[in-house]
């Protein structure tokens, strides 16, 4: 697989804020798969804003946590400002097999890290 297989979404949308090119160095495109199968399922656009981290990015968030799936290209947060787009990105996360889900007032965080065993929900 490889970024051109990837429909909805570019290299870049994944950039850590502090690092250009990180999206396309860093992120695993087997998530970005899943992340592109979300979006189809959706059936509306997607916007990623936070993809990769660098660790001294994640360092300077106030709720990131020290082993953050983002640190190696395992999640994304994608913002979601209203609970009918929050219930369809959830649901098509799920049936995808995205297994980590983090709900926010204006975001939803998604990530299949390899590392991180079960399937977990939490809020911020």
């Amino acid at each position: 697989m490889t970024w051109a297989d990837i429909r909805y979404f570019r290299p870049a949308e994944f950039d850590c804020l502090t690092l250009e090119g990180t999206g396309r160095e860093f992120m695993q495109l087997s998530f970005v798969s899943l992340l592109d199968e979300v979006r189809h399922r959706c059936g509306f656009a997607i916007v990623v804003s936070s993809g990769y981290r660098t660790h001294e990015h994640n360092d300077t968030l106030a709720n990131s946590a020290p082993n953050s799936s983002h640190l190696y290209g395992w999640a994304a947060d994608v913002v979601c400002t209203n609970s009918h787009q929050r219930f369809a990105i959830v649901a098509a996360a799920l049936s995808v097999g995205i297994n980590r889900v983090g709900i926010g007032s204006n975001f939803v965080h998604l990530d299949s890290d390899p590392d991180k065993v079960g399937r977990l929900c939490w809020v911020y």
